[in-house]
């Protein structure tokens, strides 16, 4: 298998996994606070990915905890918001707005690596924002939790662009791997340690250990996590963010369908064609040429 099928495989099934982490973040936050979970679903990831440092004693090179860094405050900015929409908003709606940045991603391709927007990705977007328009019910008062989940989908479309921008060029596949993975365990420190100290500063802390909650926070962390960021850090750049965007549109759906399945959420009519004006967008806008 060459390496564009193999990129394809994998992140297929980042898809799936991040696709399920709507149902399972709406769970736990029953359960924990919405920072506080942050906070413990990538401290657990940080701790993993230290440990696996340490065992393969790799160094972290300057340029990479600074390029960490950054990625790990966007992640951070874009988990949170995301996190605290899910508290006023449904897992399908959640995953459908998050998939926005699909189309946000080459808007900002653009000034970060240099490629220029084109018409149909013109087009899209105001398709997908009037998607997003129906799908946030017009008739209603605007949902908070869908403002802040639209602001965690531009976040993502910038963390998907300095990817491609900050991709490793070694061609010795060792010293590729130590990048890959030191980039991912410097995101995964960053975003813990973020979201734990300020949990105490913008919430009152509140974490209810059981039997559902510990196997959800270790799929969260490790499956959800530390697996899928590392196969980004992997295997996106062998495609490109706009190819790889329109992989993970999938996470949508799944999204949506678990939210119709586990906590039986229902939307008006237009609320479905708000889904489906926001698919259109986004497969129309990513069409097979439109990306390099």
């Amino acid at each position: 298998m060459d390496r564009t099928r193999k990129a394809r495989a994998y992140l297929g099934v980042a898809t799936v996994i991040w696709g399920s982490t709507f149902i399972v973040l709406k769970l736990l936050l029953t359960r924990a606070t919405p920072w506080l979970l942050v906070g413990v679903r990538f401290g657990l990831a940080a701790a993993v990915c230290l440990a696996v440092l340490l065992w393969r004693r790799w160094r972290v090179e300057g340029k990479v905890l600074r390029r960490g860094a950054f990625l790990g405050l966007l992640l951070l900015g874009g988990y949170a918001l995301q996190t605290l929409g899910l508290v006023h908003t449904g897992a399908g709606k959640s995953g459908f707005i998050t998939a926005l940045y699909v189309v946000l991603t080459p808007f900002f391709a653009w000034p970060v690596c240099g490629r220029r927007i084109r018409w149909r990705e013109l087009g899209a977007a105001a398709v997908s924002l009037a998607g997003v328009y129906l799908l946030a019910d017009p008739s209603g008062p605007v949902n908070p939790g869908d403002l802040l989940t639209l602001g965690s989908a531009a976040i993502f479309a910038l963390h998907l662009a300095f990817i491609d921008r900050w991709a490793p060029a070694e061609e010795n596949e060792d010293s590729q791997l130590r990048h890959e993975f030191t980039l991912t365990t410097v995101q995964m420190v960053v975003v813990g340690v973020g979201a734990m100290t300020l949990s105490p500063l913008l919430e009152t802390p509140r974490l209810a250990l059981d039997a559902v909650s510990i196997p959800a926070f270790l799929y969260l962390s490790l499956a959800a996590t530390v697996l899928v960021v590392f196969w980004q850090m992997r295997w996106q750049p062998k495609l490109g963010a706009g190819r790889a965007a329109l992989i993970y549109v999938g996470e949508a759906v799944i999204a949506a369908a678990g939210g119709a399945v586990f906590f039986a959420e229902r939307l008006p009519w237009y609320g479905y064609a708000g889904m489906g004006l926001i698919l259109a967008a986004i497969l129309w806008g990513n069409r097979r040429g439109t990306q390099t």
